[in-house]
């Protein structure tokens, strides 16, 4: 048994914040795993405690790049969680990560009520437009 796949298994069993945030946090250098980041994601849009929706993103963080999975939730969370720190957080993430594929809900997210969230997505669409500008010289640079 891989020692991730063990807690994983006291994850399933736990509710109690501290110790789900102490297991999440364990968790962190594992979240390329598929199972580790599956979990990570349901707690981001599933768990009642905010606590834990916001150390959710901090692992997220971690990944360099994500898949539809990964941004998806994240733009959920960005778009749809009541709590400002875990919009702010997956805005920050998002930016982070550098996905296109973001920059929608991101624009919405400069409307959030929050000051804080309205900031992260400001931040994060600074990142995106710089990517992609440096994509499109790259991709000039390289004749196409």
């Amino acid at each position: 048994m891989k020692e991730w796949e063990g807690v994983l298994e006291k994850l399933n069993k736990e509710s109690e914040t501290s110790i789900v945030l102490e297991l999440l946090g364990s968790l962190k250098p594992f979240i390329r795993e598929e199972e580790v980041k599956e979990k990570v994601l349901d707690f981001l849009l599933n768990f009642g405690d905010r606590l834990v929706r916001i150390k959710s993103t901090e692992i997220l963080e971690e990944l360099e790049s994500a898949d539809s999975k990964v941004i998806e939730a994240l733009v959920i969370a960005l778009l749809n969680d009541p709590d400002a720190f875990v919009r702010g957080f997956s805005a920050k993430v998002l930016g982070k990560i550098g996905d296109i594929r973001a920059i929608e809900a991101l624009k919405k997210a400069r409307e959030d009520e929050d000051g804080f969230v309205r900031h992260y997505a400001e931040e994060a669409l600074r990142i995106l437009e710089m990517k992609t500008r440096l994509l499109s010289v790259i991709q000039r640079a390289k004749g196409g």
